[in-house]
């Protein structure tokens, strides 16, 4: 009811690929319009090095905003901590690579240091918050997409994801589209979102889903649900 609900401002990113070596490594003005929570919905860098992830701290720290919350994409891959065992020895033919992507959790260690300045990394899982202006938030995070070459976070259709998202959950924060929401690649023309997902936001029915991964695909959808 209008009387339970607290009107909240949002500022909504995804697919940043900061390039640390690039002239103009964030590819929009840092908006100075103050929101009660910044969310950012994956693929924060291009080549996951923890100088990209030490710049977008650096432009998030500069968000005017009390709240701040980031997941990964598959292009984060030293965050998949199972995987980054992996990918770290295998990319890293130079000394100067090794240390570009930092040991396994290294990455993961520097986005967590930085939740007294409101800066949370969230991880696979259930979230809850209370904001600023007395909100009470519950986020349902996820990085995981359907694979698609050799990346992070990433699972192949025989083994499927669990999105075990809660009835409760106000926002559900996903790297990857559900099927056929804002998903249709411009290489393929097909549908490239998770059927797994759009089941559980369908059963679920939060307030908001806020997503990318699919660059050519961006935009916003207003829908309604059905009660059943």
């Amino acid at each position: 009811s209008p009387s339970s609900t607290i009107p909240t401002r949002l500022l909504l990113l995804s697919d940043t690929h900061i390039r640390s070596r690039s002239k103009n490594p964030l590819p929009f003005p840092i908006p100075s319009t103050p929101v009660d929570i910044v969310i950012h919905a994956g693929d924060i860098t291009d080549s996951s090095t923890l100088s990209e992830f030490r710049l977008c701290l650096s432009y998030l720290r500069q968000l005017n905003a009390p709240l701040k919350l980031i997941i990964a994409g598959n292009h984060d891959y030293t965050l998949d901590l199972p995987a980054s065992t992996q990918f770290i020895p295998s990319q890293s033919h130079s000394q100067k690579r090794k240390n570009d992507l930092g040991h396994p959790g290294e990455a993961h260690h520097l986005l967590s240091s930085f939740q007294s300045e409101g800066i949370y990394y969230l991880q696979e899982g259930t979230h809850t918050f209370t904001l600023s202006n007395n909100a009470k938030l519950t986020v349902y995070a996820s990085p995981a997409t359907p694979a698609f070459g050799s990346q992070g976070f990433q699972y192949t259709q025989q083994e499927g994801h669990v999105f075990d998202i809660p009835p409760e959950t106000d926002i559900v924060i996903s790297h990857g589209p559900p099927r056929g929401i804002l998903d249709v690649s411009r290489l393929t023309r097909a549908s490239c979102g998770s059927l797994e997902l759009w089941e559980a936001v369908k059963r679920t029915k939060p307030k908001l889903h806020v997503f990318g991964h699919i660059h050519e695909a961006w935009g916003a959808a207003l829908v309604k649900w059905k009660d059943n």
